[in-house]
């Protein structure tokens, strides 16, 4: 698009200067200052002075350019390698998070099967208790309803 733009603008300077062809064709001197004492001294054309300097003050501003374009460019990198990073560590700490949440799912599973064990061991110790007592009682009723048995000590 800037290069279109470029050609655009060099084609309708070029366009203008050779609409007054007879007077761009007169010779001009471009001296460059503080080059000595006769100095450096360009003759040519007025279109082909014109044209050159034009295309030199282009070439300027690109190279002055270059160096940031560069540099953004690195600096574009950089950021999309920390930006690679972060995802990545970012990805990781979703695992870690799952991780940590199955791990607190399967102690929690545990404690309940833990308490549910416990609670069938205190129901089955009840049960068992009820049980001795009933078959002491049973033991004690036939010993009182049958006089000729030996008298077991309760253990």
């Amino acid at each position: 698009m800037r290069l279109a733009l470029l050609l655009l603008l060099l084609f309708a300077l070029a366009g203008a200067l050779l609409a007054t062809q007879p007077q761009n064709l007169e010779d001009v001197a471009f001296v460059l200052p503080f080059t000595g004492d006769p100095g450096l001294q360009f003759v040519a054309p007025r279109l082909i002075v014109v044209a050159s300097t034009l295309l030199l003050g282009f070439a300027l501003g690109y190279f002055v350019a270059l160096p940031g374009r560069i540099g953004a460019a690195h600096r574009a990198r950089k950021a999309e390698k920390r930006l690679g990073k972060v995802e990545a560590t970012e990805a990781d700490v979703r695992v870690e998070a799952a991780d940590a949440r199955a791990e607190v799912a399967k102690e929690r599973a545990e404690e309940a099967r833990e308490a549910e064990h416990d609670a069938r061991a205190r129901l089955d110790a009840v049960e068992t208790q009820r049980l001795a007592d009933e078959v002491a009682q049973r033991t004690a009723d036939e010993i009182a309803r049958r006089p000729d048995l030996p008298p077991v000590d309760p253990i």
